[in-house]
Order: C-alpha cells, then sequence, then structure tokens
C-alpha cells in the first residue's frame, strides 16, 4: 500500500495542500517555507493511527488552535481537514477526517466528519446515528479504535508505519547533547538503528551508500560498522591516503558542522519521511 495523494486545508502555514505522491518525493524550499510543516501531516496520521490516537496527537503539537492555520476563520467553516488516496494493489482507498473545535466554550477537538472509501464504495460516514446519540464518541476517530476500523485496518496499520527523521547532524555525533531515547527523530539513536537492522540488509544498504560517496567524496573508499569495547556502534568511513592502510573517520569526524543528511524512503511497507537539517 501506498499514498498517492493527500489534499489537506488549514493545516499550519497552508490554507490548501493538494498534490501527488509518486514512488519518491522531494520537498524543497527556503527555511520556514513549511516543508516541515508538510511533511508534519504523514506524522500526524501515523500518531492518530498508532499511539494515543486524535487527542495525544493533536496535544503533542500544542492543541488544535496550534496545529489550524489561521486562514482556518474564513475557509472551511473553521475545520482542519485532511484527505488521503491510497492504492493497495487493484484497491483504492479514500481516508477523510474534518476536526474542529466543539461548541458550547468546551472548544475540545471534535471529528466533524470522518469518511472511508474503498474503490469508490463507502465503508464508513461519521457522525452516524450513534454520534448523534453519544456525542462523545466524537471525540476519537475510527481510525484509531480497533474495534471500528477492522473493515478498513490495512489503512490505520499503514499510516502506524510512519516514520519521521529530521536528522541532526551535532546530535548523531555526540548523542549525549540530549537524552538519547528509542525512535528519537532526531537521530540521538540513528546509529544504535542502523545496528539493529538485520546484518545482511544492513550490509546491502551500506553497500549502497558506499557506492554512491566513492563517486561524490575525494579519497572515500568503505562505510562500516563497527562496535567499540563498550558496545557502542560508530559508522566508520575509510579514505585512502598515502599510508598502505586507509584512513578511518567515526560518525565524531565526519559528521561535520556543514554537513547535511537526507534519509529518504518511500516503499510500499512502510512510509518515511525525512528532511533536510539546516547547518549549524
Amino acid at each position: 500500500m501506498r499514498i498517492t495523494r493527500l489534499t489537506a486545508s488549514n493545516w499550519r502555514n497552508f490554507k490548501v495542500l493538494k498534490f501527488e505522491l509518486r514512488d519518491r518525493l522531494f520537498v524543497v524550499g527556503p527555511n520556514a517555507s513549511g516543508k516541515s510543516n508538510l511533511l508534519d501531516v504523514f506524522r500526524f496520521l501515523g500518531e492518530v493511527a498508532g499511539t494515543g490516537g486524535l487527542e495525544s496527537a493533536l496535544r503533542r503539537r500544542g492543541g488544535l488552535s496550534k496545529v489550524r492555520s489561521l486562514f482556518a476563520r474564513n475557509y472551511a467553516r473553521g475545520r482542519l481537514i485532511i484527505e488521503v488516496e491510497l492504492a493497495d494493489g487493484d484497491d483504492r482507498w479514500r481516508y477523510k477526517l474534518a476536526i474542529k473545535g466543539e461548541a458550547g466554550g468546551l472548544n475540545r477537538p471534535i471529528v466533524d466528519e470522518e469518511i472511508v472509501e474503498r474503490n469508490g464504495e463507502l465503508i464508513r460516514q461519521r457522525p452516524d446515528s450513534d454520534d448523534l446519540a453519544d456525542p462523545e464518541r466524537l471525540t476519537q476517530t475510527h481510525l484509531e479504535q480497533i474495534v471500528a476500523n477492522q473493515e478498513f485496518r490495512a489503512i490505520a496499520d499503514h499510516f502506524a508505519k510512519v516514520a519521521y527523521f529530521h536528522l541532526v547532524p551535532q546530535v548523531i555525533r555526540n548523542p549525549t547533547r540530549i537524552s538519547p531515547e528509542s525512535g528519537d527523530p532526531y537521530g540521538s539513536d540513528f546509529i544504535a538503528r542502523i545496528n539493529a537492522v538485520p546484518q545482511k540488509t544492513r550490509n546491502a544498504w551500506l553497500r549502497r551508500i558506499q557506492n554512491a560517496l566513492r563517486a561524490a567524496v575525494p579519497e572515500f573508499e568503505t562505510l562500516t560498522l563497527d562496535i567499540d569495547a563498550a558496545g557502542r556502534p560508530h559508522l566508520i568511513a575509510g579514505y585512502r591516503n598515502w599510508r598502505r592502510q586507509l584512513a578511518r573517520q567515526s560518525e565524531a569526524d565526519f559528521f561535520g558542522r556543514h554537513t547535511a543528511i537526507d534519509w529518504p524512503a518511500l516503499d510500499s511497507s512502510q512510509r518515511t519521511v525525512g528532511r533536510r537539517s539546516s547547518p549549524s
């Protein structure tokens, strides 16, 4: 399964977002133009479907008022709307989620609309009669509920596999700058995660990167992953020099101040979104 089209209204600094996704997508623009905000749509859907649900995903971003665009006051009835089209073999899916603030002074984020279609056939449309009888149900999406998403769980599982990287070279060089945590998008456990990949797969990835670097970096020869005496993994680059043996540098040396890292990957099993880190 893969996402083929994204449409959004009142998301972050965008009044309208609308674009198609091919096998690979590059997002290019100046600082503060909204690159991270655009990619955060995918991360947001992943958090709604995977960990904590709608309430948690919005709270981590400062609440609905921080996520919803300033344009919302006069556009789309103030709703935050995300619509995604997906392809899974011969099947075509559409998922739409619209969120608004609850009336009556509470202003909690509630589901104003949730639609699921498969091959043009309507599978789920909310609010439904159960929602109208118990409005508290609208504080949660059906996407996040395993009891409610059985007919379209393939979508929920796909969103939940989203991985977000905003790799910061300084953090990779010295992960003690912040408290290392599992799944940290800024890279404090980045090399440990590389090490956790099965050896055969990891070596194949490193060989591909190594071949690309040989073409781009003068005197570059090898890229390997070594374990030090304390059991910590390190990326080791080997460079040709006047000695017989290669000069070796770890990530502490070759992730310099002006290094930028891209780690993009889009495939049918896991959609990973990444952005380029600005140099310090």
